[in-house]
């Protein structure tokens, strides 16, 4: 018996029953920092930067948050209501510097967009 690798602290054979090795017990090699595609909690979701914060309130069922809610959030010491978006005024979905971003409305964000739409030539 040993640990399994993911650290959740749960023991487990080191080999399964068809004689296969293995470090991790079943379902755990997907999660956290035993899954060899981690990155200290950092991931893209499309074209957006996430970052895995279970606990946060805007987190999603895999406790991920896109990071520019977090940096605007942060920086300017507020919660986001439900139905502001922030808007990455570049263009750029992974430029998360607070001088790119503003809040606004989903629709004020549709409109912001849809003007931009017609002037595309």
């Amino acid at each position: 018996m040993k640990p399994c690798a993911c650290g959740c602290g749960e023991l487990i054979t080191d080999r399964d029953n068809q004689n296969r090795f293995h470090r991790f017990k079943y379902g755990h090699n997907s999660k956290g920092k035993g899954n060899p595609k981690y990155n200290n909690g950092i991931s893209n979701d499309r074209s957006y930067i996430i970052i895995n914060k279970p606990d946060h309130r805007l987190a999603d069922k895999k406790g991920f948050v896109h990071e520019h809610r977090l940096v605007y959030e942060e920086y300017y010491k507020c919660s986001l209501l439900p139905g502001i978006v922030i808007h990455h005024k570049n263009g750029d979905t992974k430029d998360n510097r607070i001088e790119n971003l503003q809040a606004m409305t989903k629709r004020q964000h549709a409109l912001e967009h849809r003007g931009h739409q017609y002037f595309r030539h």
